[in-house]
């Protein structure tokens, strides 16, 4: 499913048409935590305009969430808290099943993770990383790695098996050309027994040198050591990442699609981006806030809705109404220290 797809999907089950860049920015906040905690992603740049025809991260059959993950944020923003839980629910049942799908297969693979090329999740690759042990320390895992097999380890096994060789020389006279143990002579079965040979060992393996390599080489392995303490060597490519503000990002004349580009971002305001349901009152009434809804704006204008709690309200919720007129509610939310404030108004009718 693409960016425009869920979008036009959410409006068209939700009935609400919602600003553009805010669905495409809710969006853009559940992949990025995708690929970040269950991917292990190194950085996630937010989806724009240009990404609209874009695949989202999770695939059929469980894309359905982002159309549900748009239905709740959209009945959030508009006070709509029954239709919000249900729409979240059914986000989260889909999430959760395809992160039992990630875990089972990186229960097989070892661990998986996103790479980003370019902006806003555009070429995502999924690799699988990781192997069972055993195959570093194994005859077959040996040869795998040197380049002396392939396929399955029942194939390399037979592969090892030659042509049969010609028959050996006739035994000594007898019927059948058997002798039994019985016919041999003392000196014939102190033949049969060897030297004692020395205690074997089991071997340990360790990791041994871990090479730093360039940000666009390939990940290298061999193995050294001895029989009885191999080492397993690694090359692993070096980290290829900017960081910078939104501004800084834009200032740049040409994105280098083989790099990961993380924007920071810093709160600019605050807005009150639904009002109160209830904006009218008589003298006497108690103020009534259910329903107002404040959003956090930064500083690349992108914003999101603050949680329930989060903000204080002046007057207070309950408030006893008193005075007819316009009454100016202020909303007040601290960010890292900073304080940021909204108003919106509600009328206040004298009492008749």
């Amino acid at each position: 499913m693409t960016v425009s797809q869920a979008i036009a999907n959410a409006q068209a089950v939700t009935g609400q048409v919602f600003d553009q860049a805010t669905l495409r920015r809710w969006l853009s906040e559940l992949d990025g935590q995708l690929a970040l905690d269950l991917y292990h992603a190194d950085a996630w740049t937010p989806y724009s305009v240009a990404d609209d025809a874009s695949l989202l991260l999770v695939p059929y059959p469980w894309d359905g969430l982002y159309v549900h993950h748009l239905e709740a944020m959209t009945y959030f923003s508009n006070g709509e808290y029954d239709r919000y839980a249900n729409a979240l629910s059914m986000r989260e049942n889909a999430l959760g099943e395809f992160k039992r799908f990630v875990q089972r297969k990186k229960g097989v693979c070892g661990r998986i993770r996103v790479v980003q090329a370019g902006d806003g999740g555009t070429a995502v690759t999924i690799i699988d990383e990781g192997a069972p042990i055993w195959k570093y320390v194994s005859a077959y895992g040996t040869a795998v790695l040197r380049g002396r097999a392939g396929g399955s380890v029942d194939e390399w096994l037979d592969s090892l098996k030659g042509a049969d060789g010609e028959p050996g020389p006739p035994g000594p006279p007898g019927a059948d050309g058997n002798v039994s143990f019985d016919e041999l002579t003392p000196e014939q079965i102190a033949m049969l027994k060897g030297d004692d040979g020395e205690d074997g060992v089991s071997p340990v393996l360790s990791i041994g040198t871990v090479t730093t390599l360039g940000p666009t080489e390939a990940a290298t392995a061999s193995m050294g050591g001895t029989a009885a303490a191999p080492t397993l060597n690694l090359g692993i490519p070096g980290a290829n990442l900017w960081a910078g503000t939104k501004a800084q990002y834009d200032a740049m004349e040409t994105h280098d699609p083989a790099r990961l580009y993380l924007i920071t971002r810093c709160p600019a305001a605050i807005s009150v981006s639904s009002p109160p349901t209830k904006t009218s009152y008589t003298v006497g009434q108690a103020l009534a806030l259910a329903g107002i809804a404040v959003s956090l704006v930064y500083d690349d204008g992108a914003s999101e809705i603050v949680p329930n709690g989060a903000c204080t309200f002046s007057p207070a919720d309950g408030t006893t109404l008193d005075t007819a007129g316009t009454v100016t509610i202020t909303a007040s939310y601290v960010k890292s220290g900073v304080t940021y404030t909204a108003t919106t108004t509600v009328t206040v009718a004298a009492a008749s």
